[in-house]
């Protein structure tokens, strides 16, 4: 996502150029539909959310401020939209039909996890975390924004980021260390039985 190409086409959508938002769209929807598949484990919800995400790119485009990244603005509203995605989930699942609906064809948590080889099978473990501790980690890891920037975009203190992210490291880490260990007992179980 070139900034003065951004630039450019924000500039042609304040003179009302129709054809403007459309570039915007084919400009950003690859950085956006990443970041929300990574906040949106759901892809159907997540397919949702990122529409969502330029309805209120559309509706607030005047209001961005110039001087800063257009990626950062535009990430602070991926933020929002997820946010108030999961929160309306949340009050749907309250009530019994939704839930037992979801429950049918929710996938079993407990399924073993056999092995943790290449980045996707790392983000699996990473779309494993909770909300809060998957947010940090995709800001950080997946965008690289400083402890600061993440913590402006969620709009809670730097600390609360520092503790979310070292909680999301450990918690990678053990399952990381678990596979581990189950690699090396399947390797000794093969030479075990083939020598």
């Amino acid at each position: 996502m070139k900034e003065v190409k951004i630039q450019e086409l924000l500039t042609r959508m304040l003179q009302e150029e129709d054809s403007a938002f459309e570039e915007l769209y084919r400009e950003t929807r690859e950085d956006v539909y990443r970041m929300v598949a990574c906040l949106i484990p759901n892809r159907q919800d997540a397919v949702e959310v990122a529409n969502e995400v330029y309805v209120q790119l559309w509706r607030s485009y005047r209001d961005y401020d110039h001087t800063r990244p257009f990626r950062f603005w535009l990430h602070g509203i991926v933020i929002r939209v997820s946010n108030q995605h999961r929160r309306s989930l949340w009050r749907s699942f309250r009530r019994y039909d939704v839930l037992k609906r979801a429950m049918s064809t929710a996938p079993a948590q407990d399924e073993p996890i056999s092995r943790l080889e290449t980045k996707d099978e790392l983000l699996e473990h990473v779309m494993k975390l909770s909300s809060k501790l998957r947010t940090v980690v995709v800001l950080r890891c997946y965008h690289d924004y400083s402890l600061e920037e993440t913590a402006s975009l969620l709009q809670v203190p730097v600390g609360t980021v520092k503790s979310r992210y070292h909680a999301a490291i450990m918690k990678l880490r053990q399952e990381w260390n678990h596979i581990s260990d189950e690699k090396v007992e399947s390797t000794h179980d093969y030479r075990a039985t083939h020598s």
